[in-house]
């Protein structure tokens, strides 16, 4: 009984260890497949922004758009916005609404799991929000109370349903649907049996938008129809702009109609007689937009992010201001208040972190073959990519090429001027930056037998290499820069061997990598004879940091697990899983700060810290508190019930002494 009580003792008490909670600070998502909706102030615009969920800019500033709040949902793809409270789809996740009446913070209200789709918006008059799927169905929701939303019914297109708009009768609730077989306008006034109210026969309707009785319809190839829609069963048409440019997008503000064609040109349409053509902006990237106020158009360009279309001057509309984005961020390194994010597409993006529930990007430049690798030394700024890149940032917004020197730079380490380059299959570089005008290699240590190197540190006279290949590891003496000499390749031991490491890093005399197994824990105390002494899985692992005793590790695989990891290495033997975070996508590389902010290369920049209080994206917040108390509390009556125990069964035996007295 003692030891059954025993070992329950010591199970609950590991339970009680505490792990390591993160939560979001600050976030630079993703614009992918964005739209956005704009609040009725107009300086605040609400955006659908792919994996990185619902997120809030504010425009107050239009040629400065700035993150203010968020909330992860999974795959975001549509949001409206009615007052005070937000509607999204998101995707096969169904439909969400949230209460954004402090828009810095979204609180969730409700969902609609069944309601899943692409595309939403709400009918003001109704309480009604209608959602289209990706296959030939519509959703009705019922939206009148949206901290309890319902599914009201169901209609199934003869087509594929692209938008919709509802018509703004409360009578009929109804809704006007540009299906690629034609506009359908459909009543749920019987919600069980949605009908069909008419069908207009348009050439492929692609986008629709009914305002004051009249839809305006942007087709395949017949440019703008107008429809009046005072008979819903027979809608008449009143106007037309011809095209040949199919429109996939349009929305009315006043007497200006605004229209997107499918090559990303935005076309300003006079509407006070017949439809007119007053201005235009060309290749705009644009595949959707939404009008702000009576001067700005917000356009949704994808993975290019949000653009603000200055429209106060109708025939000379002019980009006022984008929010861009990382796309693929490979990397971070963070110099003071400023996070560098290497971006395989976007180049370098530098963000502002004062604020780090709200960076803010101040920078970019862009190089040929985008940038792999970076690191921040001060106000210099060392860029990996088709070559080696040095940048002075001393000011941010006008990033200045101070010089490059040619060849791949896959992983960048500099130490002062000194700067390691891990340049893939062309070997490991070391070279002079003193004068960043005129780079000057110093010594070159050329790669051999497919060996592909990622990722350098170097520690005291020692390079040491993540190398993609078998090998996996490479120890190197740099004592005489001009001639670097491996000492060692690859690593075994306990059974494992070393494969295919993207990134590495050295602490005393153990070396951490990054590795497609996972985390690699290699003894380098004898740097001719590396011995591998622990290891932890985790899949497609390209990002590693310790600090201290904690190692912090970034990977994975289509979120197969989280992509920021926190592992214990007090005994690199037998490292320990203490915490992590799943950010949505694959995370690539990570730096942490003294004051102990992680930053994290994801879709886009992310910006963690342990919890110490309220995340509004939490939901497990509130039971925290019993998470922490309830083991010790099950302890508590455990060691009580071991002395009951014991008490008894002392009791017990001296009752059998004195019976065995008394027999005597």
């Amino acid at each position: 009984m003692m030891m059954w009580m025993s070992y329950l003792l010591l199970l609950w008490g590991a339970v009680g260890i505490a792990g390591v909670d993160l939560c979001v600070l600050g976030r630079s998502p993703q614009m992918d497949n964005v739209e956005v909706a704009v609040a009725e102030a107009g300086e605040v615009v609400y955006a659908a922004t792919g994996r990185t969920g619902f997120v809030v800019l504010n425009v107050s500033d239009p040629s400065l758009p700035t993150p203010l709040g968020w909330y992860q949902t999974p795959d975001a793809r549509s949001v409206d916005v009615v007052g005070t409270t937000a509607y999204v789809a998101d995707r096969e996740n169904g439909t969400y609404t949230f209460d954004v009446s402090v828009p810095s913070k979204p609180v969730l209200l409700g969902r609609v799991p069944e309601a899943v789709g692409q595309y939403i918006r709400v009918s003001r008059d109704s309480g009604v929000a209608y959602v289209v799927a990706e296959r030939t169905r519509v959703f009705a929701v019922n939206v009148s109370e949206p901290a309890k939303p319902s599914l009201l019914g169901i209609y199934s297109t003869p087509g594929v349903p692209l938008q919709l708009s509802p018509v703004g009768k409360p009578e009929e609730v109804a809704v006007c649907i540009a299906d690629n077989s034609g506009l359908l306008v459909v009543s749920f006034a019987n919600p069980a049996s949605p009908a069909l109210l008419s069908r207009v026969d348009t050439t492929r309707s692609l986008s629709v938008s009914v305002v004051g009785g009249l839809a305006y319809v942007g087709t395949f190839d017949s440019g703008v129809e107008v429809y009046n829609m005072e008979d819903v069963a027979a809608p008449e048409l009143v106007g037309s702009f011809p095209a040949t440019t199919p429109m996939v997008d349009l929305q009315k503000s006043k007497d200006v109609l605004y229209a997107l064609s499918e090559s990303g040109d935005m076309l300003v349409l006079n509407m006070t007689a017949r439809p007119v053509l007053v201005g235009r902006l060309n290749n705009t990237k644009a595949k959707g937009l939404r009008v702000g106020d009576n001067h700005h158009i917000y356009l949704f360009r994808g993975r290019d992010g949000m653009g603000v279309v200055d429209v106060r001057t109708p025939s000379s509309p002019v980009l006022a201001g984008t929010y861009k984005t990382a796309r693929n961020a490979l990397k971070v390194s963070v110099s003071g208040d400023l996070a560098y994010v290497a971006d395989r597409d976007e180049g370098l993006l530098v963000y502002d972190v004062r604020k780090p529930d709200a960076p803010v990007l101040v920078g970019n430049r862009s190089f040929p073959q985008g940038a792999l690798s970076v690191q921040a030394v001060g106000t210099t700024v060392y860029v990996g990519g088709a070559a080696l890149y040095v940048l002075d940032a001393s000011e941010p917004s006008d990033l200045k090429l101070l010089g490059s020197y040619d060849g791949w730079a896959y992983g960048v380490y500099a130490v002062e001027t000194t700067v390691y380059v891990a340049g893939g299959g062309e070997g490991l570089s070391v070279l002079d930056a003193s004068t960043p005008a005129n780079v000057i290699p110093v010594g070159n240590m050329s790669a051999k037998n497919g060996q592909f190197f990622w990722g350098v540190t170097v520690s005291g006279e020692v390079a040491y290499l993540a190398d993609s290949s078998d090998d996996g590891f490479v120890v190197v003496n740099v004592s005489k820069p001009s001639e670097p000499v491996a000492v060692a390749v690859g690593a075994e031991g306990k059974n494992l061997t070393l494969k295919n490491a993207r990134d590495v890093q050295v602490v005393e005399t153990t070396a951490y990598l990054a590795a497609d197994e996972g985390l690699m824990m290699v003894d380098v105390s004898n740097l001719s004879i590396p011995r591998v002494v622990g290891m932890h899985a985790k899949k497609l692992a390209s990002g590693v940091q310790v600090v201290g005793t904690t190692a912090y590790l970034v990977g994975g695989f289509n979120n197969d697990d989280d992509g920021l990891q926190i592992i214990d290495v007090k005994d690199p033997a037998e490292p320990v899983l203490i915490g992590g975070y799943a950010t949505p996508g694959e995370a690539k590389g990570l730096r942490i700060t003294d004051e102990g902010k992680i930053f994290v290369a994801d879709v886009g920049l992310w910006v963690l810290e342990e919890a110490h209080g309220d995340n509004n994206n939490d939901d497990d917040d509130d039971l925290s508190y019993l998470y922490a108390v309830i083991p010790a509390i099950i302890a508590f009556l455990l060691i009580v019930g071991l002395v009951a125990y014991c008490l008894v069964k002392r009791k017990g035996t001296r009752s059998s002494f004195d019976d065995m007295e008394r027999q005597k």
